[in-house]
């Protein structure tokens, strides 16, 4: 028996991403860290933020070719100097050019100057987007990503869950990995900076748009949602989950086996409970929103739940990276009542 609820696959809207504005000629950039504003873990995000963007035959990312390269360290930094550089200044600096909202910048300045400068101000945590406490703090790694972003060439894009999503928490999480561009973002950059690839990578995001506050969020539109096991039917208006977003990078189509399991704990396996699935057909390139094509929850017991969903679950689908292939639910927010 099953809830009785059927969910089609749905082709996402094309990527607004594609909104640039100053770009790099070529298909590499270069930067250096001012180390003494930030300490070695903080080092590390800020790279793996821009690494987040890597592409071509060498990286996961396929079907793109775009790579960051980081220069030696250097001792100081400002504007001005014609050198591409990750640094901080105070919140008086930032108030001083009208920047007083902001976390981090990348600076407007043309050639070979376009530095991204951090609010010191700020407190800056190693998180995941999602796992950050947001009035209080910020993810140093997802705010880079965001800001070499920029560096590339991107605009903000409110439209659509994106890493350069204005209010960039709302970027989410790839699979359980804290920095990897989302499926907008990368159709944008496969545009832009096309590449030569014949490998394929899924990536599997969190769930499907939902507006809050004016901005899109991949969040659930409600805080929980709840199956009623006598009634066999979900309970109130919030109903079953959202979908999630899929997308193959790569040059070639796939027909990846997503499931959609129930875990007691924030670990995700192929053991737990299953409550629905899908095989769909998914296109190179442009994101795909899906959700299971029965949702099936009489069989689980009653309890709170964390909602995962694990993509190419057969492992039938070369990849050339698995670590994106599962994600779950920011907070245990499904439950079943006897």
């Amino acid at each position: 028996m099953t809830g009785g609820l059927l969910l089609a696959l749905t082709c996402a809207a094309p990527a607004r991403a594609y909104d640039i504005g100053i770009g790099i000629v070529g298909n590499e950039g270069h930067y250096a860290i001012v180390t003494g504003n930030f300490t070695s873990t903080e080092r590390a995000e800020i790279d793996a933020g821009a690494a987040a963007w890597n592409a071509g035959a060498g990286e996961v990312l396929r079907g793109a070719d775009w790579e960051w390269i980081r220069d030696a360290d250097v001792s100081s930094g400002g504007r001005n100097n014609f050198r591409n550089e990750v640094y901080e200044r105070d919140q008086a600096f930032f108030d001083a050019n009208h920047w007083s909202d902001a976390l981090a910048v990348t600076t407007p300045l043309v050639l070979n100057d376009r530095d991204i400068i951090f609010n010191s101000d700020e407190t800056w945590v190693e998180c995941l987007p999602s796992d950050c406490q947001v009035t209080t703090e910020s993810s140093i790694g997802h705010v880079a990503m965001h800001e070499f972003g920029h560096r590339i060439g991107f605009n903000h894009e409110n439209d659509f869950v994106a890493t350069m999503n204005s209010e960039y928490e709302n970027g989410g999480d790839i699979g359980d990995t804290a920095h990897r561009i989302n499926e907008d973002d990368f159709a944008g950059l496969a545009y832009y900076y096309p590449g030569s690839s014949t490998g394929i990578n899924l990536m599997l995001s969190k769930w499907a748009a939902a507006e809050e506050d004016g901005f899109v969020s991949e969040q659930w539109e409600t805080p929980g949602h709840i199956f009623d096991l006598s009634a066999n039917s979900w309970v109130g208006p919030s109903g079953p989950p959202g979908d999630v977003l899929v997308l193959v990078t790569g040059t070639s189509t796939a027909s990846p086996l997503i499931e959609w399991r129930l875990s007691s704990n924030s670990t995700c396996t192929s053991v737990d409970p299953l409550v629905g699935s899908r095989t769909p057909t998914v296109g190179v390139n442009v994101p795909y929103s899906v959700g299971p094509s029965a949702w099936n929850v009489s069989g689980v017991s009653a309890a709170n739940y964390y909602l995962c969903v694990l993509v190419d679950a057969d492992n039938s689908v070369t990849e050339t990276s698995g670590v994106d292939n599962g994600v779950r639910s920011d907070y245990a927010s499904l439950t079943v009542i006897p």
